[in-house]
């Protein structure tokens, strides 16, 4: 199924998964109870899972995206690289706080209000970092590659990333995606991927969204289906 969008978007479907993984994790921390060993074990386990998402996709913009720009434009990946290793610091220090949270032993309370107001800080300035390589970066993309070339940039992230790590990308991403773009993307999983894999990404979407929507989206994949096969 071709999507209705004017040019590719490098940025929109890492961008929509991270906003909606970032969202649920600075909740989750204010939300938490620092001193119930699950409850902390169950933010340790969102907090690792994120920020390894977090991590890759900077190794995918700075191996790809950035690789790419730079080649055409001598100098334009600065600035977003250098965002980049100012975001690992940041990442590094939070990672450290709360390492630290967990070795306390007597009340965690204070140290949780700390980690939960330094994530969010966190936060707001990765969501405006992403915000200007939508506004900035990606006009630049545009201007310099056509949307064959954007495309197969696309490809080349994609098959970077194994099966376990797409379904934890899928688990964030298809609650934060309209149904046109669910579509457009499991029809190329379909069509492309073994049936295991769709299988996987399929439950995985059942499990993020409600009941009537993911049935909504079966019908509609089943249709989209039956009218690709008259063609």
């Amino acid at each position: 199924m071709e999507r209705k969008t004017i040019r590719p978007q490098i940025y929109e479907v890492p961008h929509k998964a991270i906003r909606n993984a970032l969202s649920q994790l600075t909740l989750m921390s204010g939300y938490t109870d620092y001193n119930d060993s699950q409850e902390l074990e169950k933010l340790q386990n969102s907090f690792k899972e994120i920020f390894g998402m977090l991590d890759v996709h900077a190794v995918h913009e700075n191996n790809v995206t950035l690789k790419h720009l730079e080649s055409k434009i001598g100098g334009s990946s600065e600035h977003d690289m250098e965002d980049h290793e100012k975001i690992e610091t940041e990442m590094r220090s939070l990672e450290k706080l709360f390492d630290d949270i967990t070795e306390i032993k007597g009340d965690r309370t204070a140290a949780g209000i700390k980690f939960y107001e330094k994530l969010s800080e966190f936060h707001a300035g990765y969501l405006l970092h992403m915000l200007e390589e939508e506004q900035v970066t990606q006009p630049l993309v545009w201007d310099n590659f056509n949307d064959e070339e954007i495309l197969q940039q696309e490809i080349e992230i994609r098959s970077a990333i194994p099966p376990g790590e797409m379904l934890i990308w899928c688990k964030y991403l298809m609650p934060a995606i309209g149904d046109e773009l669910r579509i457009h993307m499991l029809s190329g999983i379909k069509a492309n991927a073994p049936s295991e894999f769709y299988d996987a990404i399929l439950k995985v979407t059942e499990s993020v969204i409600s009941k009537d929507s993911y049935d909504n989206l079966i019908n509609k994949l089943t249709y989209s289906s039956e009218v690709a096969d008259t063609v």
